[in-house]
């Protein structure tokens, strides 16, 4: 879906079809290719993809390492 802000509390949702047919897809080609198209609307219109929240400000603590 491509989502563009209309004016304050209203978006417009666009579907886009990425494969036609997704089981001719190399392992993990579907993920990358999605992950591409988001970064570009990100980066195209960053206003409505960036907002703070506490859940980015702090790293999770990393696992003990195991040997």
């Amino acid at each position: 879906m491509k989502i563009q802000r209309v004016k304050r509390g209203f978006y417009e949702l666009t579907p886009e079809l990425l494969f036609s047919d997704p089981a001719s897809t190399s392992e993990g080609e579907i993920l990358e290719t999605f992950t591409k198209r988001l970064e570009k609307d990100i980066i195209n219109d960053p206003v409505i993809w960036l907002w703070s929240h506490k859940r980015w400000k702090h790293k999770r603590p990393q696992a003990p390492v195991r040997e």
